[in-house]
């Protein structure tokens, strides 16, 4: 492959503009206000035309921008001064105004450090990485990716740490620091994947297959092509088939499968040219002219050589430019025009020396090394705390086993306790049972006395009460005799004792049945 850190993966979300304006109602709607508001929310409905219209029609949103941001210069509220300038610059840049970029978000990022606006911030510092990609200025770009990556790590959220991972990724493949770029590419891919975030996965795929690309690795290349076609399809973004034929294009011609790379290259320019893209057009039109050179095909590769000369702005992309002296160089060198392509080699290695000087490689290791001894200082640090939240755990381990004793203390006196008074209320009750037995005893005994007494009383009474039976019929008989030979006022008197007589047999009857019911 040839220089596919030129397209690396930062790519741009640009849409089919008319068919999204149409299917935005919100965007109507806001114009809507805009026309018959004249001032209050005036800056919410600009900021959020800007916003609707971001990647869906750049030079709208970018004129609703600055708009927003003169009204809040104006104004002098910083959050909305910071909010638009942050806006401002992101679109300046996709509309290839690198440097007005650059100026718009430094004048806005001072704000948001001071004001503590966090949010606002992160988006910043990475769309200001960004622009010094595009410049080339790497250096630069890798300070602010780390200091992004700094503070989204503090806040713990993984899905905008995987999305500083992928730009430092961005960064190292711009410099051919291909394993490098490989390493932070797959890191944020596996942030992803623990926390099931399919955003822009796509992209990280295509920028992991460049890698595998240049470092000749061409089976997990296309590997990464190929799923990211699967996590879009069937509603895969022009970007994303952009970098994705881009991709495949040097891929086949890895394979010297030139028809092919010439298949895919002239799809994704076609992509470029449609979507405005100067970036991308200069980047596929290199690839088929490395195409064209390798095949001997001397007039395409003149034809393509002159269709880069009439896009504009190419000193805005020094990766792009170097590359392209260096396919001037090639194509004069096989032409056979040795005067020529010599310029144009000089040139080539002027600027590639000057973007990937000694001076600059310092400085990157610089910013890197800072980054090194920042993450070094943070695992000490969290050796620390887990030394001191060790510490704390065995102190509070020895005041739960002091607190575990006490307790077992008690309750081993508790059950002692117990114990004992259990003990005795068994003698207790062996004491009651031992007297409730005795008492039991003497009550039978008085029992068995009281009914012997009873039994004999009844023995005496029916012994009485046969006599007085007999008696009774004997006087009876005296009476009957006494009838025939006493008189009548004598007889009286046996009647009498006979009365007498049966009513005392009534009492001890009486008595006796009582006796025997009780």
């Amino acid at each position: 492959m040839k220089k596919t850190q030129l397209f690396c993966g930062f790519i741009f979300f640009n849409l089919m503009i008319q068919f999204l304006q149409a299917q935005n109602p919100r965007i109507d709607s806001l114009k809507n206000e805009l026309t018959n508001n004249k001032e209050a929310n005036r800056f919410d409905i600009l900021w959020g035309l800007a916003y609707e219209l971001f990647d869906v029609d750049n030079f709208q949103a970018l004129d609703y921008a600055s708009q927003a941001h003169e009204f809040a210069l104006i104004h002098r509220d910083t959050l909305s001064i910071v909010k638009s300038g942050r806006i401002y610059g992101q679109l300046l840049r996709r509309v290839d105004r690198v440097e007005d970029a650059i100026d718009v978000l430094n004048s806005v990022l001072f704000m948001a450090k001071r004001h503590k606006l966090k949010k606002e911030l992160k988006i910043i510092l990475n769309a200001l990485a960004t622009a010094h990609v595009e410049r080339s200025e790497y250096t630069k770009a890798l300070d602010y990716n780390f200091q992004s990556l700094v503070m989204r790590e503090f806040e713990g959220d993984k899905r905008e740490i995987s999305v500083s991972l992928n730009n430092i990724g961005i960064v190292y493949f711009r410099i051919e620091n291909y394993s490098l770029a490989l390493e932070y590419f797959l890191k944020s891919v596996k942030l992803k994947e623990e926390i099931s975030d399919s955003t822009s996965l796509d992209l990280i795929f295509i920028n992991i297959g460049l890698c595998y690309g240049e470092l000749k690795e061409y089976n997990e290349s296309k590997k990464y092509f190929d799923q990211a076609n699967i996590i879009c399809y069937p509603n895969c973004s022009y970007n994303v088939v952009m970098a994705r034929e881009f991709g495949l294009g040097y891929f086949w011609l890895a394979k010297k499968s030139y028809h092919e790379s010439q298949m895919h290259f002239e799809k994704s320019l076609e992509i470029s040219i449609r979507e405005g893209s100067r970036r991308h057009q200069l980047e596929n039109l290199i690839g088929l002219i490395t195409l064209f050179l390798e095949t001997n095909n001397f007039a395409k590769s003149k034809i393509y050589l002159d269709s880069i000369d009439q896009i504009s702005q190419k000193d805005q992309y020094p990766e792009l430019l170097a590359s392209i002296y260096r396919s001037n160089a090639v194509y004069y060198d096989k032409v056979k025009n040795s005067t020529v392509s010599n310029l144009y080699f000089i040139k080539y290695s002027e600027l590639r020396d000057k973007r990937l000087s000694e001076e600059i490689n310092r400085d990157l290791f610089k910013v890197q090394a800072k980054m090194s001894e920042r993450e070094n200082l943070g695992q000490i640090e969290s050796q620390g705390r887990i030394l001191k939240l060790q510490e704390e755990s065995l102190s509070q381990q020895k005041i739960l086993i002091v607190m575990i004793s006490v307790i077992g203390l008690l309750v081993t006196g508790l059950l002692i306790i117990l114990f004992r008074r259990n003990r005795i209320k068994q003698r207790i009750n062996i004491l009651l049972d031992q007297k409730v037995k005795e008492r039991t005893i003497e009550l039978e005994k008085n029992r068995n006395d009281l009914k012997h007494a009873h039994d004999e009383q009844a023995h005496i009474l029916s012994l009485v009460s046969n006599d007085l039976n007999s008696s009774l019929a004997t006087i009876k008989g005296l009476s009957e005799a006494a009838k025939m030979d006493l008189p009548e006022e004598k007889i009286i008197y046996f009647k009498e004792a006979e009365s007498m007589t049966q009513r005392l047999i009534g009492y001890v009857n009486r008595y006796h049945f009582n006796n025997k019911i009780k």
